[in-house]
């Protein structure tokens, strides 16, 4: 009772079995239910719903892996191996290669994979050769990048000659800038001598000359020149002897040799030299016997000798002829002079040949004679008054002493001719003044027409005439 508490106790009857499942699913592999915790009944079983497979560790090529499902209801898994993945080529990234091919390595085996020969491309040079060094080149391979490297062997030795020549004093050659051979090489081709400063008789000068190729110069002084005298020597007891001055000059161009010359320019002094000696007692005999035979009228005054040399620096050349005949002026001798009416003469004896060689002028002092060989002469003179017969000489056909005769003329022209052959010297034209030549005196008549054309009086032109003829006397040509 609520009140006091009363109690009645009455039994009631069991309860109708109600299930009570379990709040945990139980399952085996195929099912899953509630267990009744009264009875053994299963409660719910149902077969399970499995969901999708997932993977617990991912199979490999060297390992297994795992997954599992389970029921989306109780929670039953299910566990299975994944077996091993079955071997796919990874290739590498990078390619490998030999001295011959190229490939990819497989990262999970030792296949080569993509093996192929390498596709070189053309050589690269890296270094140049030189002659001096080697150089170096590659050439690599399209695909891979594989590259070859070789040496380039030293170049073969190409000479590279200089610009400028070198040179001694015989020869002149490019050097080559990579050894030292002469290239080109060759004798100097010297050009003319270039004189730089003439030589003097009181300095010397100086020239060169160079190489046409390479301009190498040779300088040498040139030495002062040379003195040339020409001279006529007298022993003392031969009669004074003159020779012209012109005679001198000719004698000069006549026996100076090229040599001499050429000696002259380098410094020799020469001397050309008619020496005059009283032959009376070194005359050969012969001589003096082909005088005596010849003289005819004529007396024998005094014997010459009379040579003629040149001194070349020292060295004398004996000349016993020349081609053009000089004049020789002979001073008589006190002894021979003074007698009137004496004529005098001279007779020459060379090589066994006697000339008679007459006098030349008027003067009674001298003897003036034109000779072209020079031996033995003999002086003679005849004292008779009437001018004596010359005496018969024996000659040599075709050989005598010129004598040439006053001057010859023409309307262009004038010279001298020999009187016995006719050998004409001095052929030159005519030197007009006023028109008068001033040599031979041949008066130009057109001259005088032009400048008289308005005059009737007579022109009178005086031509002097010395030197012309022996007599010093005035030609008047009216």
């Amino acid at each position: 009772c609520s009140v006091c508490g009363y109690k009645i106790t009455e039994t009631i009857p069991k309860l109708e079995h109600v299930h009570k499942p379990a709040d945990e699913w139980s399952h085996d592999e195929n099912t899953h239910w509630h267990e009744c915790s009264g009875c053994d009944e299963k409660l719910d079983e149902a077969e399970h719903i499995m969901g999708e497979w997932i993977i617990d560790k991912e199979a490999t090529e060297l390992e297994e892996g795992s997954k599992h499902k389970e029921c989306s209801v109780c929670g039953y898994k299910i566990t299975e191996t994944i077996p091993k993945l079955e071997h796919v080529h990874k290739p590498a990234d990078e390619w490998s290669y030999d001295e011959n091919i190229h490939w990819h390595e497989c990262s999970g085996c030792d296949e080569k994979l993509d093996e192929a020969e390498h596709i070189m491309g053309e050589w690269i040079v890296d270094k140049e050769a030189t002659e001096l060094e080697e150089g170096s080149k590659h050439k690599e391979c399209s695909v891979c990048g594989y590259k070859i490297t070789e040496t380039i062997p030293k170049l073969e030795h190409v000479h590279k000659p200089a610009d400028e020549w070198s040179h001694d004093e015989n020869t002149h050659w490019h050097e080559c800038s990579g050894c030292d051979e002469k290239l080109d090489e060759a004798e100097h081709i010297m050009g003319e001598w270039v004189i730089d400063k003439e030589a003097t008789e009181l300095e010397e000068g100086s020239k060169h000359k160079e190489c046409s190729v390479c301009g190498y110069t040779v300088t040498e002084p040139i030495p002062q020149i040379g003195n040339v005298d020409t001279e006529v020597e007298n022993d003392g007891t031969a009669p004074a002897v003159t020779v012209p001055a012109e005679d001198k000059k000719a004698l000069e161009d006549e026996v100076l040799t090229d040599e001499d010359r050429e000696a002259i320019e380098n410094g020799a002094d020469v001397k050309i030299v008619l020496s005059v000696k009283d032959a009376g007692a070194t005359a050969p005999e012969e001589d003096k016997a082909a005088v005596s035979a010849s003289a005819g009228e004529y007396t024998v005054g005094q014997y010459l000798d009379i040579e003629l040399f040149k001194s070349v620096d020292g060295v004398r050349t004996d000349i016993s002829e020349v081609n053009n005949a000089i004049t020789v002026v002979i001073a008589l001798p006190q002894n021979l002079v003074g007698t009137d009416g004496r004529s005098f003469a001279v007779i020459r004896v060379h090589e066994g040949a006697v000339n008679f060689l007459s006098d030349l002028d008027s003067d009674p002092n001298t003897v003036t004679i034109m000779t072209d060989k020079f031996s033995t002469y003999a002086l003679v003179y005849n004292d008779v008054q009437a001018p004596p017969t010359p005496p018969t000489i024996p000659t040599i056909p075709s050989v005598h002493q010129h004598a040439f005769a006053d001057w010859q003329r023409d309307f262009s022209s004038h010279w001298r001719s020999c009187v016995f052959c006719g050998l004409r010297i001095d052929v030159a034209p005519h030197s007009f003044v006023n028109g008068v030549c001033t040599v031979c005196g041949y008066l130009d008549i057109s001259y005088v027409s032009e400048a008289t054309e308005t005059v009737d009086d007579t022109v009178e032109v005086v031509v002097p005439t010395e030197g012309r003829d022996l007599s010093g006397s005035e030609e008047v040509v009216k």
